[in-house]
């Protein structure tokens, strides 16, 4: 059986939560908007809502998130500054996965501990920072910093690299099938599919953790 010796981590959806991260950046924009409504207003929760289904877990421009609001609700929207509003109020918008503190301190008890994630320099830093994790990750390998992004088996390497260890010597923790899942796989990781904001189903034989203890109970 193989000893293993690396957990490498996704940023978004993984480390951080991401919808309760995505619920409280849309309230602070739309109230902007719409200083009229109360946050307890059920048409104003509803609004939040939709963004966050447009959203979709991060995975669509912020750009299309604002045109849509301009679309349904605000037909004199400045959709470009709407986007830079947004990411300039995000990086203080961060909350941890529930219990994934504890985990990450338990599993450098064994192993090393990492950081791939994909994203712009200036837009992965700030949340990082915000988050105080510069000094509980290393490496931390940002694309836009490297050049290439997941799923390009590359990524995955340059951590190994650093952390003097095999691909094969490592396992990778992410919530997006198509980028996290499947670039592990291509590197030769062992993958673990964090689905704890999402449903997280498939054929395939892949490790599923649904939260932050389900993956301590199988990697510890």
């Amino acid at each position: 059986m193989m000893a293993y010796k690396a957990v490498l981590f996704d940023y978004d959806g993984t480390l951080t939560d991401r919808t309760r991260s995505a619920y409280t950046g849309f309230k602070l924009v739309l109230k902007k908007y719409f200083p009229d409504m109360e946050e307890s207003d059920p048409v104003f929760e509803g609004m939040m809502q939709q963004c966050i289904l447009w959203d979709e877990y991060g995975t669509i421009g912020k750009k299309t998130v604002m045109e849509r609001v301009k679309n349904h609700w605000l037909p004199d929207l400045d959709v470009d500054q709407a986007v830079k509003e947004w990411y300039e109020i995000f990086p203080d918008c961060q909350f941890w996965t529930e219990g994934m503190p504890e985990t990450i301190k338990a599993l450098k008890e064994k192993y090393k501990v990492g950081m791939v994630t994909n994203g712009p320099h200036d837009r992965q830093w700030p949340k990082i920072h915000k988050m105080q994790m510069d000094g509980m990750f290393d490496p931390i390998i940002v694309s836009g910093d490297f050049g290439k992004k997941k799923p390009d088996p590359s990524i995955y390497q340059a951590a190994a690299d650093y952390l003097h260890v095999s691909c094969e010597e490592c396992i990778y923790v992410g919530d997006t099938f198509h980028t996290d899942i499947v670039g592990a796989m291509n590197a030769h990781m062992r993958p673990i599919w964090f689905c704890a904001e999402r449903a997280g189903v498939t054929d395939l034989d892949v490790e599923i953790a649904r939260s932050a203890k389900e993956l301590a109970d199988l990697l510890l």
